[in-house]
């Protein structure tokens, strides 16, 4: 999973967002909780601000202390305007 990660970081970085989509909604697949969060900036990226925004709250719900880590590293991926 942490391969698929990497991956859909990598896209978002390149502002590939129906590959990272892609890559992050495998790893859904593979823990529910952990990289809904980044689906959800995928979703942002695309201007799905209310789709995005329930990712995020979702994720958040799911994992409330990696919710509040300002060392995660999506943060680096949130567009610039939201960052």
């Amino acid at each position: 999973m942490a391969t698929l990660l990497y991956l859909g970081f990598a896209y978002l970085l390149q502002i590939d967002t129906g590959r990272a989509q892609a890559a992050f909604t495998r790893a859904i697949t593979l823990d529910q909780a952990d990289p809904m969060p980044r689906l959800g900036i995928a979703r942002i990226r695309e201007n799905k601000l209310e789709a995005g925004r329930i990712d995020i709250e979702t994720a958040a719900s799911l994992d409330p202390a990696k919710a509040r880590d300002p060392h995660d590293p999506c943060i680096l991926t949130l567009p610039r305007k939201l960052n």
